[in-house]
């Protein structure tokens, strides 16, 4: 099944659980800051719902579960500014396109 040039990638531990580290920051900053639930942790690991499992253990040690890298609010405001900046360059566009087609009647 060679249809074409194939790459091969490693996967070490060490990279799986570094992809996992920033996925779950992520999913635990988008849970505390989008999200209506009432949690009061401090921690990304306290939004989570992580098994108890080996791999769940050296994954609670990771720096990036240990504290959150952004204050509580700050991706949403990021998210707001820059949707609203979409609304506004999509309004605009609206507009001239109005504008020049009226002018052309």
């Amino acid at each position: 099944m060679d249809n074409g040039p194939v790459i091969l990638l490693p996967l070490t531990r060490r990279s799986i659980l570094a992809r996992t580290e920033i996925t779950c920051s992520a999913l635990a900053t988008l849970q505390r800051d989008c999200f209506q639930i009432v949690i009061t942790g401090e921690r990304p690991l306290d939004y989570l719902e992580v098994p108890n499992t080996p791999f769940s253990h050296s994954l609670s040690k990771r720096a990036a579960l240990l504290q959150f890298s952004i204050p509580f609010g700050e991706l949403v405001q990021q998210y707001q500014k820059a949707y609203s900046l979409h609304l506004y360059q999509t309004f605009v566009v609206d507009d001239l396109t109005l504008i020049l087609s009226l002018i052309h009647i």
